[in-house]
């Protein structure tokens, strides 16, 4: 299960991970913490569209 959903989780650990980044950065005012912010939003966004889409796309199970 965890194969089907690798590069979607990935991507979301990356958003995270700039996310918390660029908020270190505007707390000490480092420059470029914007940046930060938004390229880890734009991971978390895309890992959740990515995820929409997957499911959507699923295979249904047939009930007996």
């Amino acid at each position: 299960m965890m194969q089907r959903f690798r590069s979607i989780i990935i991507c979301f650990i990356l958003g995270i991970f700039f996310v918390i980044l660029g908020a270190v950065f505007k707390i000490t005012h480092f420059s470029n913490g914007n940046l930060f912010l938004l390229l880890g939003m734009l991971f978390k966004s895309l890992a959740l569209i990515l995820l929409i889409i997957k499911i959507i796309k699923q295979p249904k199970k047939e009930k007996i």
